[in-house]
């Protein structure tokens, strides 16, 4: 892990000791790579990074994972964090309003921030826990975002699961919506739903109208969120129809979308995404 040990401690003293605080032993169990952007919060990379997806386990005196995360004899403080405490220190040169926006970027505004300093053999890290099922800490410059594996996201071909690693896919890095992007997701779609949206794409836009979907149809936003937390699916009495709610964090904002799967044969594929209001994909899909 690059960096000062003695910055690392500096930054230590920064946080502030929680008065309730988190145990250690809630970060036990299964965690799973979701997100690796740069502490700027932009990326130019064009590239899928290949820790996504990729699971972490927290357990007694040690962590599994990638390196440099994946170590032993761990020992765990737990902590409050303001903005200029956050990401080892990466914002302390700033002004408290100024790292405030820079957090943004990360979807960090309630402050300060809980979470734990983990001493173990491979280095000091800083993981912050804006919600309970999530983990941020910065390796190298890049802020990795951790989720906690329910046993529905555990288990393969679970309504759950489907909708992770297409958000997964389609986030690692942002995609416009465009023809060339969408290989990256069909197979999570249904048949039906890839048709709309080969129509969508075949029909000739005028030149002085905007266009049906001015964003990302899959997260019904402009700028793709800091983060999503996939929710347990709702599922029919025959058990062929599942809603799952999706957060998505942006900026200081939380909001919720749903999907909408169906399962064919032995697999669950998206069919649709509910929007508020009543909107959905499909009927921006079905209207150019």
């Amino acid at each position: 892990m690059s960096g000062s040990v003695a910055m690392l401690m500096t930054v230590s003293a920064m946080a502030l000791l929680s008065p309730t605080p988190l145990l250690a032993s809630s970060v036990e169990g299964a965690w799973r790579i979701t997100r690796v952007a740069p502490l700027s919060g932009e990326s130019s990379t064009t590239a899928r990074n290949s820790l996504i997806g990729q699971a972490v386990r927290f357990a007694n005196g040690r962590v599994a994972g990638p390196a440099p995360l994946s170590c032993e004899q761990a020992t765990w403080e737990t902590n409050l964090s303001p903005p200029e405490g956050l990401f080892q220190g990466n914002f302390s040169q700033s002004s408290h309003g100024a790292a405030k926006s820079q957090a943004l970027v990360h979807g960090l505004w309630r402050f300060p921030i809980p979470g734990y300093t983990l001493s173990c053999s491979s280095g000091l890290f800083h993981l912050h826990r804006p919600e309970r099922a999530t983990l941020l800490t910065a390796i190298d410059g890049q802020v990795w975002t951790l989720q906690r594996l329910s046993p529905q996201l555990l288990a393969a071909n679970t309504p759950e699961s489907v909708v992770q690693e297409l958000l997964e896919n389609w986030l690692n890095p942002p995609a416009g919506f465009e023809p060339a992007a969408l290989s990256r997701v069909e197979r999570w779609l249904t048949p039906k739903l890839q048709r709309l949206i080969s129509v969508y794409f075949s029909v000739p836009g005028k030149p002085d109208d905007a266009p049906a979907i001015n964003g990302d149809p899959f997260t019904d936003s402009q700028e793709a969120p800091a983060r999503f937390v996939v929710s347990s699916a709702n599922l029919n009495p025959s058990r062929t129809v599942a809603r799952v709610r999706v957060q998505l964090i942006d900026g200081n904002r939380v909001r919720s979308i749903q999907y909408l799967l169906q399962r064919h044969g032995d697999r669950w594929q998206v069919d649709d995404v509910h929007y508020p209001n009543r909107r959905s994909m499909s009927a921006l899909l079905s209207n150019p």
